[in-house]
């Protein structure tokens, strides 16, 4: 039996949250053994409810709630890792991992003393002017495929974490979203199959071959994984079984559910206007209009990410008696709104036929922006 491992973490009523590792290998003899360990976790919001820490990262937000900054450890020493955005609210840059303390503060050893570090040892100040513009940047389309702007290319340029030149090719659908079903890496195509969301699952290469897939799970924190391969010598790795498979390393490819973009050094998802933490099932950031999307904030989709999904990370509110639609961004303005009526025939704009398909009106209360498993419905779904 080869190696499988479940992670699941729960809430103790007086502790902080408790990750437990389960692992069940077996033996010589072939008898399952299991061994399971316990590990606490200590989570830390700031005052507008964003994830500040996970006990392993720091994490600080600019003036739009927007994660702007990742402080890690690696090899024993403090790292940063640097988030820009432009006006429409997209993520255009991820800077390269730095030293977190790369030039003296002048608030720490003062004005006068950091005019001298600067006559004297200016590099200390060149190279971190410098490290700051390494990094990973990212182009989105103009014009929207589908219902929001699609990746369309990241470009490297330069550092031990680039992922160098990807750019990708996009289907539109006829319920108005974006299929992703190619990619360019290192001047070699890769095909993309997705699924009925539109969420990537495998990824061959110009040859046929599988070089990514990334399997089921209820909220995607599972890792994506290459191919299937055999171990040459099973009885070697301590087993009775004829065949060992193991999964080799995939193209390393970070696209996730729509909209969606995973990163390594915070092991959470861009999600255009907020982050998505998968191990979770939720996001890191409250929702920018508050209670109007629900009692629960830091929901994702309605808990039901194998129908629904949400590309930007935002809600949009519908009410029947105003006949009003009104989406708001994570700064509290409106970036877009529409009056008009709802339903056919009898169901026009009636609230007791909203349950009807095809006759009544919208439902009224909180939309998230995306697709939905009917191909024929809204974009718009709750």
């Amino acid at each position: 039996m080869s190696p499988v491992r479940t992670s699941r973490t729960r809430a103790h009523p007086s502790k902080c949250p408790i990750r437990t590792l389960t692992t069940q290998r077996t033996n010589a003899q072939g008898n399952p053994v299991t061994s399971t360990a316990n590990s606490q976790i200590n989570y830390s919001l700031d005052q507008n409810g964003n994830l500040t820490s996970d006990g392993l990262r720091l994490f600080e937000y600019d003036g739009q709630n927007r994660l702007a900054k990742v402080l890690v450890s690696q090899s024993a020493e403090a790292s940063k890792i640097t988030y820009l955005h432009n006006a429409l609210g997209q993520r255009v840059f991820k800077s390269e991992p730095q030293v977190a303390q790369t030039a003296p503060d002048e608030a720490t050893l003062g004005l006068s003393f950091i005019d001298w570090l600067k006559k004297n040892f200016g590099w200390l100040f060149t190279q971190a002017q410098a490290n700051a513009t390494l990094g990973q940047s990212y182009v989105y389309s103009d014009d929207n495929l589908g219902s929001t702007p699609v990746l369309l290319g990241e470009y490297g340029n330069g550092g031990n974490k680039s992922a160098g030149r990807i750019e990708y090719i996009y289907l539109p659908t006829e319920d108005g979203q974006t299929m992703p079903i190619g990619l360019m890496k290192a001047n070699r195509f890769y095909a993309i199959q997705a699924d009925h969301l539109n969420t990537p699952r495998l990824i061959r290469d110009d040859a046929y071959k599988p070089v990514w897939q990334w399997a089921y799970s209820a909220f995607g924190d599972n890792k994506p994984t290459g191919l299937l391969k055999a171990t040459p010598n099973p009885k070697a790795a301590i087993t009775n079984q004829p065949v060992l498979l193991k999964a080799t390393n995939p193209l390393e490819i970070n696209l996730r559910y729509p909209g969606q973009y995973f990163d390594e050094e915070s092991n959470l998802n861009y999600n255009y206007f907020r982050s998505y933490q998968p191990t979770q099932g939720r996001y890191t950031q409250s929702d920018p209009i508050g209670l109007a999307g629900g009692w629960n904030t830091y929901a994702y989709v309605g808990v039901n990410p194998l129908s629904f999904t949400d590309p930007t990370g935002l809600i949009c509110e519908y009410s029947q008696s105003g006949r009003t639609f009104i989406c708001t961004n994570a700064a509290g303005q409106t970036y877009a709104s529409c009056t008009g009526y709802s339903g056919n025939g009898q169901g026009l704009n009636n609230p007791a036929a909203q349950n009807q398909p095809n006759v009544g009106p919208l439902p009224q209360g909180s939309y998230t922006v995306g697709g939905t498993t009917n191909r024929r419905g809204p974009t718009l779904v709750r």
